[in-house]
């Protein structure tokens, strides 16, 4: 009989112990849900501290516009194009409508006498002699 006793009091010491470590378990199982779980763990910061993350956004966002702005780049000194670059540039853009009218015309031109010229005729085959036909 003791011996039953001692088995039964061995499996009831293994049940507590499952049950412990089960609930050991569960509770850091809930433990790192919770610290993995970002979005709730930031939403809970920013509720609970605005003016940190007001000022940590402001100095993160003023450290990378510094970080990343251009160079300003050299401003080059261009000379002046001087009197007869000027009239000469003026010159080629008042003549720029009259080349384009003046091209279109002989465009035109071209064309009319391509339609009414007939095309190239083509060579006529010569008769074979009647002695190649037998």
């Amino acid at each position: 009989m003791d011996r039953k006793h001692s088995e039964k009091a061995e499996v009831e010491r293994l049940i507590r112990l499952s049950a412990n470590a089960r609930s050991c378990l569960g509770n850091e199982a809930t433990t790192l849900r919770r610290r993995l779980d970002f979005p709730s763990r930031v939403r809970s910061s920013l509720s609970s501290h605005p003016t940190t993350w007001l000022f940590g956004s402001l100095a993160s966002g003023l450290a990378a516009s510094l970080l990343f702005r251009r160079r300003p780049v050299a401003k080059v000194q261009h000379k002046g194009r001087g009197l007869l670059g000027v009239i000469l540039g003026l010159t080629l853009t008042a003549a720029r409508p009259l080349a384009k009218v003046w091209l279109t015309q002989q465009l035109a031109r071209w064309a009319s006498q391509a339609a009414i010229t007939p095309p190239p005729a083509r060579p006529v085959p010569r008769p074979l002699p009647r002695s190649q036909f037998l």
